[in-house]
């Protein structure tokens, strides 16, 4: 998963690039992520520098850049914008900071969980929050509902699975699937 912000949204999941190309980015993505918080980038400290980027995407290319559908490298997109007219608000060289920023508060130690909420608070609320409290919901109506073959009325079969899963609780299956 990418988290990204609403104007760049439709750039990375829609028809702007091919889905190779997004997987591509991805792995790109978590490499780069990965050799900054082993401090296994070229920069002083560890962290990522253009030379990264453009190293990881070479080996990501089988030894050559790699070109997006469009024919551009993936340094080339994320300096210049999309084909599709989304254009960069920011030099890359002060969105390259804040990316190194991001991989420093990960090497701090901090959680999954913090790291959403610090630096993408509409995704914490809307997922992580929204999700929990889903979950209780899920849990009090599962554990306080007497007639649980009726729950396939309120939960879909796979949210009854994973509630099953999630909280221990041994039930039939077959009981939940009307005939």
């Amino acid at each position: 998963m990418v988290l990204t912000i609403d104007k760049y949204h439709n750039v990375y999941g829609g028809s702007a690039i091919s889905y190779q190309d997004q997987i591509v980015l991805k792995k790109g993505l978590q490499k780069l992520i990965e050799m900054g918080k082993k401090r296994q980038g070229s920069e002083i400290t560890g962290l990522i520098e253009e030379s990264d980027i453009q190293d990881v995407f070479r080996v990501l290319g089988g030894g050559k850049d790699y070109r997006l559908a469009d024919g551009r490298t993936v340094l080339e997109w994320w300096k210049d914008g999309s084909l599709s007219g989304v254009k960069q608000s920011k030099s890359f060289e002060l969105r390259l900071g804040e990316f190194n920023n991001r991989i420093e508060f990960l090497r701090s130690g901090k959680s999954a969980k913090a790291f959403i909420a610090h630096y993408y608070r509409t995704a914490f609320t809307r997922f992580w929050k929204a999700g929990l409290e889903q979950s209780d919901a899920f849990y009090s109506l599962f554990k306080n509902y007497r007639d649980k073959a009726k729950l396939s009325c309120y939960l879909s079969i796979s949210d009854i699975e994973l509630m099953m899963r999630v909280f221990g609780f041994q039930l039939s299956l077959s009981s939940f699937i009307s005939p």
